[in-house]
């Protein structure tokens, strides 16, 4: 029997918690449960990312997450009548005369004369390279004879279109009448534009967007975000309090939503995704067919191509479409415009298999071909799992590794033909070119490569888990893959308050030679920087969603770890006090760099203020 001692319980009361605990159950004596495959975020956490990024809905589509572009919505520390808009996220555009009455309560009333016109935009415009955006706005006109040009618009409009009320604005609407939008009733109107592809874009909306004109019009819950294949989305407020900010904050960074990622084979919630920061060096990844063949930003520079535009079976709410090619014994893939590639650093291509006819290999449909770079040799795998270069392909997500010792240019070569010349038929989109050993999430590209930066969640404030310092006990289930090999980020971790090194009771590790591996490490105070309590050796982890629980009990100096239920690996150093934790962390812990993962989805989470025994951690973890 283990006589594992507990704390804070006596060894009766111990016994019934270890017998009657169940991870599917509150009732446990957990004092917090996180459960993120219901889509719902806990409260008392808050999450950042400072740029656009895509997931895959319920459906197995893509899909932006929800943002809003737009600044201080509320219109935060505004009032009156044309006051300054310095350092409040707004500013005025096409103003020559007019008046805009902040009210105070979240709208702004634009007026002006037949001589005049006055809008607001963003203070800053956004570098989209091409990409689609979209922006709306309640609005009540109280007079004037204002058409959608006139109250929402772009400077640089391209394949553009206005919306009232979620459908197209045109001679077919409802409530048409001549172009004339109504007065006296409120309405939403929206606009939809692809960006330009250099320099930014600017939503401004008011009266006299494009010309003078005598109006007057009343406006609340402005949003701006990607293009989502609806013309009609939610306002998510963008103020002080949503942005959880410090000062002014709210004035200058976009409200960007937590994703909740599904399987796109299975349908299946795999829970809150969390990356790191990666850029796709490969543009014009959403293949636009705007008349051009190939599309526009690639090539097809050999025999037999260059194929047809397709619409993906992932959907098309992030603005890609598929591409289809057929060779019989040609080369018509495509190829992209240069990629610098440098020395040292290994890199991850990537695309999605949606359909495969003949027996096209791997290395037929997806290569990083070098024009002035050196490179090794390719690893491939479909959906994380290894395969050969020379295997029949199969539909799914196809990546290809490779690490380069010479700095130059290489190609992507997408599609039939990528390596020589070869027979079948293969449907393709969302290419991606990236640093690190491991693929994230696809990023959308124009005319210009797109960073997305690091996912970070924090619970800044955990004084309602009756945090034991003595030790606890840990339950995730999750997915996880650091960006590179023979790393060893901190992912989770229990830390000082606001930050600071605690207890980590989630690092991760691939190594060519021991495999995937957890770790955990706990702190002491020290001076300058708290030092080693306790460290536990690695335990093996599969690839895929797993079940870790881990358990740490600093009077002994003792930290257990069992994976799936699993046999617990247990390593004990000298007891003493760990650092006072204040906070909770994820993907932002003292020691985790913005690069160090690609993609971790957490699906769930519990905390115990006890030490339960090896036995326990094996029950919840099968």
């Amino acid at each position: 029997m283990n006589r594992k001692r507990t704390l804070g319980l006596a060894p009766a009361e111990f016994r019934v918690r270890n017998r009657a605990a169940s991870v599917g159950s509150d009732n446990d004596g957990s004092t917090l449960s996180l459960d993120f495959t219901t889509g719902i975020l806990d409260p008392r956490l808050t999450f950042t990312r400072t740029t656009n990024a895509t997931f895959i809905n319920s459906l197995g589509y893509f899909e932006w997450a929800n943002s809003n572009m737009y600044w201080n919505t509320a219109f935060e520390g505004l009032s009156g009548s044309n006051p300054s808009l310095t350092s409040s996220g707004w500013g005025y555009a096409l103003s020559t005369g007019g008046t805009a009455v902040f009210n105070g309560d979240g709208t702004v009333t634009v007026t002006t004369t037949a001589a005049e016109r006055r809008a607001i935009f963003r203070s800053s415009g956004f570098s989209g390279g091409g990409l689609r955006v979209f922006a709306s706005v309640d609005v009540t006109i109280a007079s004037g004879s204002l058409e959608a040009s006139q109250v929402i618009v772009t400077g640089t409009p391209t394949n553009a279109q206005h919306y009232v009320n979620g459908v197209i604005w045109n001679s077919s609407h409802p409530i048409w009448n001549g172009g004339i939008l109504p007065v006296g009733t409120q309405f939403n109107i929206a606009y939809a534009t692809d960006s330009v592809t250099s320099g930014t874009t600017s939503m401004y909306f008011g009266v006299g967007c494009s010309s003078v004109i005598a109006g007057s019009a009343t406006f609340s819950n402005p949003r701006w975000t990607m293009w989502k294949g609806s013309a009609t989305v939610p306002y998510y407020p963008n103020t002080s309090a949503t942005n959880n900010s410090t000062a002014d904050r709210y004035k200058s960074a976009d409200y960007q939503a937590p994703r909740f990622d599904y399987d796109p084979t299975t349908r299946a919630p795999r829970g809150l995704l969390m990356e790191g920061s990666t850029t796709n060096l490969v543009t014009y990844s959403q293949f636009a067919f705007t008349g051009s063949n190939p599309p526009t930003g690639w090539t097809s520079p050999f025999t037999g191509g260059p194929g047809s535009a397709a619409t993906s079976t992932y959907g098309t709410l992030d603005g890609a479409n598929a591409w289809t090619q057929n060779a019989s014994n040609t080369r018509p893939m495509l190829s992209s415009t240069a990629i610098a590639l440098t020395t040292g650093n290994t890199y991850t291509v990537s695309m999605y298999l949606e359909a495969v006819s003949g027996a096209l290999t791997y290395q037929d449909v997806l290569l990083l071909n070098p024009s002035t770079a050196t490179l090794g040799t390719p690893t491939y795998r479909k959906n994380g799992e290894t395969v050969l270069a020379g295997d029949i392909a199969e539909v799914g997500r196809i990546e290809a590794t490779v690490s380069c010792t010479g700095s130059g240019n290489a190609n992507l070569r997408c599609g039939p033909g990528a390596n020589a010349n070869c027979t079948g038929g293969a449907t393709f989109s969302r290419p991606q070119v990236e640093v690190g050993a491991q693929v994230g999430s696809y990023i959308p590209t124009g005319a210009s490569t797109v960073a997305r930066t690091r996912d970070e969640m924090t619970m800044a404030n955990i004084s309602g888990l009756a945090f034991n310092q003595r030790g606890g006990t840990v339950f995730m289930q999750l997915e996880d893959n650091p960006r590179d090999f023979e790393t060893f980020p901190y992912f989770a971790a229990f830390e000082q308050s606001p930050s600071g090194r605690g207890w980590t009771f989630a690092r991760f590790n691939n190594s060519v030679s021991a495999g995937r591996r957890v770790f955990g490490i706990a702190f002491k105070p020290a001076s300058p920087n708290p030092i080693t309590l306790i460290s536990s050796s690695g335990i093996s982890r599969p690839s895929g969603q797993y079940k870790f629980a881990a358990s740490l009990d600093t009077s002994l100096a003792r930290m257990a770890i069992v994976v799936n239920g699993g046999s617990a690996v247990v390593n004990a150093d000298t007891a003493a006090t760990m650092t006072t934790i204040g906070s909770l962390k994820f993907n932002n812990t003292t020691e985790t760099a913005a690069t160090d993962f690609s993609s971790v989805w957490v699906a769930q989470l519990k905390y115990w203020p006890i030490v339960f025994a090896n036995e326990f951690l094996r029950t919840i973890t099968t």
